[in-house]
């Protein structure tokens, strides 16, 4: 009886090991699932906010481009509005100049002009007092 109790606790114990087994199968089984899940669930949201992140660079990176563009334009329509600008400044300072530069050359002429005749009644009247001395001592 000792040899049928004995055997029927190993048989009670062997179902109850093999019980255990499939609950612990059933049990892992039931965990990868779920994990497998979460896995999936999180890959699916790794995607999402990776294709979330490439699309905001995306938009900034046009945003950028956009703005450098802007500034661009806005410096090359600056930069001709200065040109034309200190264009018109130097034109006007040549135009300011070249009438400066007649205006002197006219004073030159006249002073030279004023100087020439102030030479010319000099020496008629150096002449003249020559001429009348001349007279006088050949008088004498």
């Amino acid at each position: 009886m000792a040899d049928i109790s004995l055997i029927k606790a190993q048989r009670f114990k062997e179902a109850e090991v093999k019980k255990h087994m499939r609950n612990l199968q059933k049990l892992q089984q039931k965990n990868r699932m779920e994990f497998d899940k979460v896995a999936k669930r999180r890959e699916v949201e790794l995607e999402r906010i990776k294709k979330d992140s490439e699309v905001a660079i995306e938009n900034e990176t046009v945003e950028q481009s956009r703005k450098l563009t802007e500034l661009r334009n806005k410096h090359t329509t600056q930069f001709k509005e200065e040109s034309k600008r200190l264009n018109e400044e130097l034109e006007n300072l040549k135009l300011n100049h070249d009438s400066k530069v007649v205006e002197l050359k006219k004073s030159q002429k006249s002073e030279l002009d004023k100087i020439i005749n102030e030479q010319k009644e000099v020496i008629d009247n150096a002449r003249k007092n020559y001429v009348r001395e001349k007279i006088k001592w050949q008088a004498e």
